[in-house]
């Protein structure tokens, strides 16, 4: 049925909500307010456009409320209703639904619409008998999604609801009415400043007799937007929720039809440096994997590494090659060979793990080469600054000054690939017992972010850290461990390479080679 038909309201409209399972709510993180953020007095959110999602039909309302929040939050994008219906059908969710599967699975595989994925971030529970808490959760993070007993809302003889028709109003709701639908706040203030706020989408509140004029809040519901009271909330609602943010777009595409066995190099310029499942070492342009060549013919065992003008490889023949990336000038620096993929610093330094497990440091034309304080180690190292950073062969995690001066493990950790290390001194790691650790590298203050483990080395880029779980589902969360999420429901076999621009690119563990972007 579309939302532009004659509708019966003589008949119960459906809902569909399943109460949420006490477990789940009880282990729900909570929302807490950002003291830097100040609360307006009122607030309202309007949608771009509006819809039941076919709940006049269906018992859909946990995903309409969805695609409600969609159209609301920033950037508010209208999903139409037959996307709705067809991804409720899809889930089992189309005739009752809890409201924290529906989020769960808005997480990984959102509202698929026009090439892009619409998704939720995580979410958090909100506590909406304290005014404070749920005014900062609608205005820094909304709408809010709640579950409530609707059987008095098309009957309430203190005002109704009039599905279709937004401004309605409603007080003296009344208690112990089962949990069976979900709807949206978008809104609160004082009654007199939501139907100013309301007036201003053009919308005539009508407004019953002897209705509280205090604290009221606009929900969605059927089509429709409308007023409640305080205490009409209180005595209909049973769980509350946020999601942060309410609506992560994501874009995908597999770059080419190219398939990679490693992690890929992306330039500031663009190029895609990479070894096929053909070994052969590719360059291709973002974003549609346009140029692609095979400069100098060569094939690779491991991902290559691309420092201006130049990139290192190891061969097939395990020889430690350099090339002009336009397939110029080609030479294996110093009669070398490596087991892994070498790191370079800018000043010209190439450091490697050897065949022979040694680690070495050579001048990019071969000359100066040494190995620092006899190490060896089990894969590729990490420099920052004028420290090297490795595993060694004993699994320790190691720093050494690049000069070899002084050296010394890092919080008596162990490690089982390379770790990464950021301009601000932290160390990522997974740990041999393939926990995802941080800690300074001073060997201060470590800790294990979201309780996290990890397959192989992970990749910090910001505030941002982004890693293959031992699941393989391609992770992302904050640095500090909050605002996890899997990226669009995808897998990953190795390390993922992310940009500034937003996009990671990632080899799936169908070996293709993925290029995602998740914008909020």
């Amino acid at each position: 049925m579309a939302d532009d038909v004659t509708v019966d309201l003589t008949k119960r409209l459906p809902r569909g909500a399943i109460p949420s399972p006490r477990h789940e709510l009880a282990a729900a993180m909570p929302h807490v307010p950002n003291p830097n953020i100040a609360v307006p007095p009122s607030f309202l959110m309007w949608p771009a456009q509006m819809s039941s999602w076919n709940n006049y039909t269906y018992g859909d309302c946990v995903s309409a409320e969805e695609a409600f929040a969609k159209a609301t939050a920033a950037p508010q994008t209208f999903i139409p209703e037959t996307t709705v219906v067809s991804w409720a059908t899809a889930h089992g969710y189309l005739n009752g639904a809890y409201l924290t599967s529906v989020m769960s699975t808005m997480q990984t595989n959102g509202f698929p619409f026009n090439n892009r994925t619409y998704d939720d971030g995580p979410y958090y529970s909100v506590n909406w008998t304290n005014p404070a808490i749920l005014n900062s959760a609608i205005y820094s993070h909304g709408p809010v999604k709640i579950g409530v007993g609707a059987d008095d809302f098309q009957s309430n003889p203190h005002g109704l609801v009039t599905p279709g028709t937004s401004g309605w109003a409603m007080y003296n709701y009344p208690k112990n009415l089962t949990e069976d639908h979900c709807v949206s706040l978008c809104g609160f203030g004082t009654l007199e400043e939501l139907v100013a706020l309301f007036q201003q989408h053009h919308v005539t509140v009508n407004v019953p007799a002897g209705m509280p004029t205090g604290l009221c809040y606009a929900m969605f519901t059927w089509n429709s937007i409308g007023i409640i009271d305080q205490q009409s909330l209180l005595n209909m609602t049973y769980e509350a929720w946020i999601r942060t943010p309410g609506t992560l777009i994501v874009s995908q595409h597999q770059f080419g039809n190219n398939t990679t066995l490693s992690t890929p190099c992306v330039t500031s310029d663009g190029w895609v440096w990479f070894q096929g499942t053909d070994d052969k070492l590719w360059k291709a342009l973002l974003p549609a994997a346009t140029q692609q060549s095979q400069p100098g013919n060569n094939t690779t065992s491991s991902s290559p590494l691309v420092q201006g003008e130049w990139v290192y490889f190891r061969g097939t023949d395990n020889k430690l090659w350099r090339m002009k990336t336009d397939g110029s000038s080609q030479h294996q620096i110093g009669n070398n060979t490596t087991s892994s993929t070498p790191f370079v610093t800018p000043d010209e330094w190439v450091w490697f793990q050897g065949t022979d497990n040694k680690l070495w440091k050579v001048c990019t034309d071969g000359t100066q080469q040494s190995q620092p304080r006899n190490n060896t180690t089990s894969s590729s190292p990490f420099v920052q600054g004028e420290w090297v950073y490795f595993r060694g062969t004993d699994n320790k995690l190691w720093r050494m000054k690049t000069d070899g001066s002084s050296q010394n493990q890092i919080g008596n950790n162990t490690t089982s690939s390379t770790p990464f290390v950021t301009s601000d001194g932290w160390v990522w790691f997974q740990g041999t017992d393939n926990k995802l650790w941080r800690v300074r590298t001073d060997g201060t203050q470590q800790s294990q972010p979201g309780n996290n483990s990890t397959s192989s080395s992970p990749f910090v880029l910001g505030g941002l850290v982004y890693f293959r779980g031992t699941d393989n589902k391609l992770w992302r969360m904050n640095t500090d461990g909050s605002s996890q999420i899997n990226l669009n429901d995808n897998t990953t076999s190795s390390t993922p390479f992310a940009t500034s621009d937003g996009w990671v690119h990632f080899r799936g563990t169908d070996n293709k080679l993925w290029c995602c972007l998740v914008t909020e």
